[in-house]
């Protein structure tokens, strides 16, 4: 479907093998993926039908149920996990209008309010965590994002900082 991600990775977990994320959605990982060092997102939950949506505490018409969302996790390259913080952080300068905290690791993130998909509410930040739905940005909340180094030896990793936005990416040819 993308470079990193497989429609697989977004089948719904109830075994209905509904898995249609939409294209937006998966572009806009891929900025994300690149937004924190290149390191691999984890899908936890992406598209979801109704029943399961309802049975997870979603709603029946929510962004999983319309394929554009998708609950994450990214593993820096020690191993350990990005802050959910951080994943947010990230997220809303990939431009990403949804954004949740749901755990110390876990970030809900989907593509509201962008015209692609119509939903009631075109933005959403918060913390399902606490329950406050009045996030005004995550700026400032994240860690240090560290680069993955784990590319082959005939791969250059760059980036490049223009007027406070960073850029990074993988050059296996020159």
């Amino acid at each position: 479907m993308s470079e990193h991600f497989k429609s697989t990775e977004f089948t719904c977990k109830c075994g209905c093998g509904k898995s249609d994320p939409n294209l937006t959605l998966l572009d806009m990982l891929e900025k994300l993926r690149v937004k924190l060092g290149n390191n691999p997102i984890e899908i936890i939950s992406g598209v979801r039908c109704s029943a399961h949506s309802v049975a997870v505490g979603g709603g029946s018409d929510d962004m999983h149920v319309k394929g554009g969302a998708a609950d994450i996790r990214c593993k820096k390259p020690d191993g350990t996990f990005y802050t959910s913080e951080t994943i947010a952080e990230k997220a809303e300068e990939c431009g990403f209008r949804g954004i949740g905290l749901i755990s110390d690791t876990n970030c809900h993130v989907d593509i509201r309010g962008l015209g692609v998909i119509p939903f009631k509410y075109d933005f959403w930040y918060g913390d399902e965590r606490t329950g406050n739905n009045h996030i005004p940005s995550f700026k400032g909340m994240g860690e240090r994002v560290v680069h993955n180094s784990d590319v082959s030896s005939t791969s250059i990793t760059v980036t490049l900082r223009i007027n406070g936005e960073e850029y990074s990416g993988i050059i296996d040819k020159i």
